[in-house]
């Protein structure tokens, strides 16, 4: 029932909300040098005012979690996306669970290895909500030049 209602928000929420605020969260990408000769992608997710943006470690029946894939043709991926800035985890009402999301803006490092890529792709999949709407998922993509 909860997951219900929540899609009945999310949507109805979405065609009456989405004509004022096209997108409260923008994206920025940035690859820089790391040790071994790697590299990092840092991936800057800055936040309008009183939306949230989820963490990738997000429990089940709560917001979707922002998730990261990549494209991984002539790249290697060193470990998992790493999340940088300070999240705060709190009892969400709107979910009925423990949440825990960013404000203002939240960081995420990948570190890879370039076997001979001219880019990296990939795209962010997230979610936000102001606390009263959520607006639907959504995938972003991105390629940035190495």
């Amino acid at each position: 029932m909860k997951y219900l209602f929540f899609t009945l928000l999310s949507l109805f929420t979405f065609s009456s909300f989405a004509q004022d605020t096209p997108d409260p969260i923008s994206w920025a990408y940035e690859v820089v040098d790391a040790e071994d000769s790697n590299k990092t992608i840092i991936i800057t997710a800055t936040i309008e005012k009183d939306w949230k943006l989820y963490s990738q470690h997000t429990e089940e029946g709560g917001p979707v979690p922002t998730s990261f894939s990549f494209d991984t043709e002539g790249i290697e991926l060193i470990g998992d996306v790493k999340e940088t800035s300070k999240a705060k985890t709190s009892f969400s009402e709107m979910f009925d669970i423990n949440v825990t999301q960013f404000s203002d803006t939240a960081i995420f490092k990948q570190n890879f290895k370039a076997n001979g890529a001219k880019s990296i792709k990939g795209e962010v999949y997230y979610m936000t909500c102001d606390g009263l709407r959520c607006l639907p998922p959504k995938p972003v993509n991105f390629e940035i030049e190495l």
